[in-house]
């Protein structure tokens, strides 16, 4: 049998708190965490999403990939707000994994951001 564990108003939104700053997903943090997703939801809506103080953000970390060369025609173009990724045919595919890993951390640190306003 599960072993229930109750936690006060201040441990829940520590924890909400904790998700926001981890830069994970909600998927993920739970994970890590030995939370179901459903409970972590319950307690967003009880009591809110804005917990994180905003200075706590992750700052966003960029990756040198040079510059290609003006005659190559990408094989992927993805538009972020005003910014262009383009991914070429026989990339590394660690390169493509930490691309698409970050943009999905700007993602959701984004919609986080705009829900809070």
């Amino acid at each position: 049998m599960k072993k229930v564990t109750h936690r006060s108003e201040q441990q829940i939104k520590q924890i909400l708190s904790n998700q926001i700053t981890s830069g994970l997903s909600v998927k993920d943090f739970c994970a890590r965490e030995h939370l179901a997703q459903s409970t972590f939801w319950n307690w967003r809506k009880r009591f809110g999403k804005c917990t994180a103080p905003a200075t706590s953000q992750k700052p966003v970390e960029f990756i040198e990939i040079g510059s290609l060369p003006t005659d190559t025609v990408p094989e992927i173009e993805i538009h972020v707000g005003h910014a262009t990724v383009r991914l070429n045919r026989g990339c590394d595919s660690q390169l493509v994994t930490t691309v698409l890993s970050t943009l999905a951390q700007l993602y959701d640190t984004s919609h986080e951001a705009a829900a809070c306003n």
